[in-house]
């Protein structure tokens, strides 16, 4: 988190002051990467919340998974968004199309999963 947050405040930093188009492409970049990077870290501390519910029956690991799920979704429409106005859908050789849009419908569908989880 630290580092996304150093990240995002010193590209937004630099591109207050940058004409260079290269430059402000990279900006742009490394803000959008920060934003991934915070979405993976909530996706991850989701995932042990649902390991702790599921171990431990305490319901305040679901909500605080939902929490961090939720947030997740919040960062990726982020990047998302970022990454929309500069790229397009992609092919990609293993996962096939590779669509903004559809990652976000599978964040949401994680918020759904975290929110009716039930023990084995």
């Amino acid at each position: 988190d630290q580092l996304a947050t150093s990240s995002l405040e010193g590209a937004r930093a630099l591109a207050i002051s940058s004409t260079d188009r290269d430059l402000s492409a990279t900006l742009v970049d490394i803000e959008a990467m920060a934003w991934l990077g915070r979405h993976y870290a909530d996706k991850i501390r989701a995932a042990v919340s649902l390991a702790m519910l599921q171990e431990t029956s305490d319901e305040k690991h679901r909500d605080q998974g939902v929490q961090h799920i939720t947030d997740a979704y919040n960062d990726c429409a982020k990047y998302a968004g970022i990454s929309q106005k500069h790229y397009h859908t992609q092919m990609l050789a293993r996962p096939g199309s590779f669509d903004w849009s559809e990652m976000l419908n599978f964040v949401k569908k994680d918020i759904a999963l975290i929110a009716s989880w039930k023990r084995n």
